[in-house]
């Protein structure tokens, strides 16, 4: 499985499902935007893109760009 992760304000983002243990994890369905502290991060089906004032990262099963 190839799969992409970094962590932001104590969540970890991820492209692909893992094991979560006890508990599980949330999934940021396509489409949807999530906002921690002032990081705006919407899912999309080509990836997940994080945002802060014009900074941020985005990653994918193909690419992984900090900007």
């Amino acid at each position: 499985m190839n799969s992409a992760s970094i962590v932001i304000g104590g969540y970890l983002c991820q492209t692909q499902g893992v094991m979560t243990g006890e508990g599980g994890g949330a999934v940021l369905p396509y489409g949807s935007v999530l906002v921690v502290q002032s990081v705006i991060c919407t899912s999309e089906p080509t990836g997940i893109a994080c945002d802060h004032g014009g900074h941020g990262f985005s990653i994918s099963n193909q690419h992984n760009t900090v900007y």
